[in-house]
């Protein structure tokens, strides 16, 4: 049985890793709506938040591995540790259990959303590039009037 304390210290933690996972979810959410758009430009910036998420991750994994070995239940799962709480803070843990399963399964759906819709919009990029190596006439460049140009005026000069 958990001591009162660390029921206290793990359902804080537990609370304050559920308000993570639904910010995460947001930013896969995002980056959801970013993909069904096409404003790829967006990306990017959603890509670095992502990689700051990931990271912060980490660090609350080690936190929650660093308070089960403080509570004496180093080896334990959430839902492991639900029975082994304060009886007063059962009820409180199961909620929060639910909660963060609930926003998990939430963001893995978006995340493989995302990642279909990438292989998608990443399969249709190779296929206009390949397009573009088996054409040389569509490796040709243009100026600004549509007529054949030496030299790129601007990102996209390419006849596709």
């Amino acid at each position: 049985m958990l001591t009162a304390e660390c029921s206290d210290q793990l359902l804080c933690f537990f609370h304050s890793l559920n308000d993570f996972y639904k910010k995460f979810l947001k930013l896969e959410q995002d980056k959801h709506a970013i993909l069904l758009s096409g404003k790829l430009d967006q990306l990017d910036s959603c890509m670095k938040q992502e990689q700051a998420f990931v990271l912060e991750a980490r660090g609350l994994e080690q936190k929650r591995q660093s308070l089960l070995k403080k509570a004496g239940a180093g080896e334990h799962s959430f839902h492991e540790l639900i029975s082994q709480t304060e009886p007063s803070r059962q009820s409180a843990m199961q909620k929060v259990y639910g909660d963060l399963s609930s926003v998990l399964a939430d963001v893995q759906q978006v995340n493989q959303k995302c990642n279909e819709l990438a292989r998608i919009k990443l399969g249709y990029v190779s296929h206009v590039l390949s397009k573009m190596e088996n054409q040389p006439e569509l490796k040709q460049i243009y100026g600004k009037d549509s007529h054949l140009s030496g030299n790129p005026e601007r990102t996209f000069s390419r006849k596709v």
